[in-house]
Protein backbone atom coordinates (compact mmCIF):
# COMPACT_ATOMS: atom_id res chain seq x y z
CA UNK A 1 0.00 0.00 0.00
CA UNK A 2 2.61 2.26 0.59
CA UNK A 3 4.34 1.85 -3.06
CA UNK A 4 0.59 2.39 -4.48
CA UNK A 5 0.25 5.99 -2.11
CA UNK A 6 3.46 6.82 -3.36
CA UNK A 7 2.67 6.40 -7.10
CA UNK A 8 -0.24 8.55 -6.13
CA UNK A 9 2.06 11.20 -4.11
CA UNK A 10 4.59 11.21 -7.04
CA UNK A 11 1.77 11.94 -9.83
CA UNK A 12 0.30 14.72 -7.58
CA UNK A 13 4.16 16.47 -7.41
CA UNK A 14 5.14 15.40 -3.97
CA UNK A 15 7.74 13.82 -2.61
CA UNK A 16 7.34 10.03 -1.25
CA UNK A 17 7.09 8.72 2.48
CA UNK A 18 8.91 6.60 3.81
CA UNK A 19 8.05 3.48 5.82
CA UNK A 20 7.46 4.77 9.72
CA UNK A 21 8.13 2.50 12.73
CA UNK A 22 5.77 4.13 14.45
CA UNK A 23 3.19 4.82 11.99
CA UNK A 24 3.17 1.29 11.00
CA UNK A 25 2.88 -0.07 14.73
CA UNK A 26 -0.02 2.56 15.16
CA UNK A 27 -2.16 1.79 11.99
CA UNK A 28 -1.91 -2.19 13.11
CA UNK A 29 -2.77 -1.66 16.07
CA UNK A 30 -5.79 0.50 14.79
CA UNK A 31 -6.52 -2.53 12.12
CA UNK A 32 -6.38 -4.72 15.08
CA UNK A 33 -8.41 -2.90 17.78
CA UNK A 34 -11.68 -2.51 14.77
CA UNK A 35 -11.50 -6.24 13.96
CA UNK A 36 -11.28 -6.95 17.71
CA UNK A 37 -14.59 -5.10 18.40
CA UNK A 38 -16.38 -5.74 15.17
CA UNK A 39 -16.04 -1.77 15.24
CA UNK A 40 -14.99 0.60 12.35
CA UNK A 41 -13.42 3.47 14.07
CA UNK A 42 -10.84 6.08 13.38
CA UNK A 43 -8.06 5.37 16.34
CA UNK A 44 -6.00 8.72 15.81
CA UNK A 45 -3.94 10.54 12.35
CA UNK A 46 -5.17 7.13 9.61
CA UNK A 47 -7.13 6.75 7.07
CA UNK A 48 -9.55 3.59 7.12
CA UNK A 49 -10.91 1.42 4.82
CA UNK A 50 -12.99 -1.57 5.07
CA UNK A 51 -14.39 -4.46 2.56
CA UNK A 52 -11.58 -5.14 -0.12
CA UNK A 53 -8.67 -6.93 0.28
CA UNK A 54 -6.84 -5.17 -3.00
CA UNK A 55 -4.54 -3.05 -1.80
CA UNK A 56 -4.77 -1.39 -5.18
CA UNK A 57 -8.29 -0.59 -4.58
CA UNK A 58 -7.98 0.38 -1.17
CA UNK A 59 -5.68 3.07 -2.38
CA UNK A 60 -7.92 4.31 -5.44
CA UNK A 61 -10.68 4.42 -2.84
CA UNK A 62 -8.81 6.90 -0.80
CA UNK A 63 -8.09 9.25 -3.58
CA UNK A 64 -11.33 9.53 -4.79
CA UNK A 65 -12.31 10.46 -1.14
CA UNK A 66 -11.72 13.88 -0.88
CA UNK A 67 -11.11 13.87 3.06
CA UNK A 68 -8.71 10.76 2.44
CA UNK A 69 -7.00 12.49 -0.14
CA UNK A 70 -6.10 15.92 1.90
CA UNK A 71 -5.17 13.29 4.85
CA UNK A 72 -2.85 11.61 2.58
CA UNK A 73 -1.61 14.21 0.27
CA UNK A 74 0.18 16.70 2.87
CA UNK A 75 3.17 17.68 1.43
CA UNK A 76 4.71 18.32 5.04
CA UNK A 77 4.38 14.34 5.74
CA UNK A 78 7.49 12.26 5.80
CA UNK A 79 6.29 8.70 7.17
CA UNK A 80 3.45 6.71 6.63
CA UNK A 81 2.66 3.02 7.64
CA UNK A 82 0.07 0.62 6.27
CA UNK A 83 -2.01 -2.28 7.51
CA UNK A 84 -4.72 -5.11 6.53
CA UNK A 85 -5.93 -7.13 8.44
CA UNK A 86 -9.12 -9.85 8.05
CA UNK A 87 -11.01 -11.63 10.82
CA UNK A 88 -12.58 -14.83 10.96
CA UNK A 89 -15.93 -13.85 9.58
CA UNK A 90 -13.98 -12.34 6.45
CA UNK A 91 -14.29 -8.38 7.37
CA UNK A 92 -11.18 -6.25 5.75
CA UNK A 93 -10.12 -3.40 7.58
CA UNK A 94 -7.20 -1.33 6.23
CA UNK A 95 -5.54 1.73 7.29
CA UNK A 96 -2.77 4.43 6.78
CA UNK A 97 -1.30 6.49 9.90
CA UNK A 98 0.50 9.21 7.68
CA UNK A 99 2.45 11.99 9.87
CA UNK A 100 1.18 15.75 9.04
Amino acid sequence: MLALLNKHRRELGLREVKLGADQSKAARECVKENLDSHNFEHCGHEVLHSGSTSPEVIVDDWFWSPGHKQALTYDSSNYAGPAIGIDAEGTVIAAINIDY
